[in-house]
């Protein structure tokens, strides 16, 4: 039996966006669920330089990008007047770097990918099951994946990435 070329990803933030647009551009079929109704657009700001500059740039994404880009140099405290408390400087790396609200960026690379990619939002995974044949998944929403043909079967995932923030459960709060 062939292997499948189809992978299932949760989450559908920056590492999940990026994930489906990379798996796609070599040939695989990526499906992104998230738990969310729709993108979020909360989040602090992503400086984007260094390698990350290098592979917005190999996307294709970096002039919509720099359009995105705040310019901040510094973080401002205030108090409840408005009056500066405090701060701290940011150093820029030149042209090569870009600080970008977090959805934002998400959403572009979200849309770098989506015309190779599936996205199922408001949805979240229940169930696994994996075998040699690859892995059931169960859905909160979308139907299972996976269906049963005697003596075949025919595997829809072979592999699943789960992301997430190292602070954060998987999304259940």
């Amino acid at each position: 039996m062939r292997p499948s070329r189809a992978v299932l990803i949760s989450g559908a933030g920056i590492a999940g966006n990026t994930l489906a647009y990379w798996l796609a551009r070599n040939g695989f079929a990526p499906t992104v669920i998230e738990r969310s109704g729709r993108m979020r657009g909360s989040g602090n700001p992503v400086d984007v330089a260094g390698r990350a500059f290098d592979v917005v740039e190999r996307m294709g994404v970096l002039d919509e990008l720099r359009t995105a880009d705040t310019g901040a140099t510094d973080l401002v405290f205030v108090d409840a007047q408005g009056k500066r408390v405090g701060g701290l400087a940011f150093r820029r790396d030149g042209a090569r770097h870009l600080e970008l609200p977090r959805g934002t960026l998400a959403g572009v690379l979200r849309r770098a990918a989506e015309p190779n990619a599936e996205y199922l939002f408001n949805d979240s995974i229940t169930a696994l099951h994996q075998d040699e044949h690859g892995v059931d998944v169960t859905f909160e929403r979308t139907n299972p994946r996976r269906k049963s043909e005697s003596p075949a079967r025919l595997i829809l995932y072979s592999v699943l990435f789960a992301i997430w923030k190292a602070t954060q459960r998987n999304r259940n709060d």
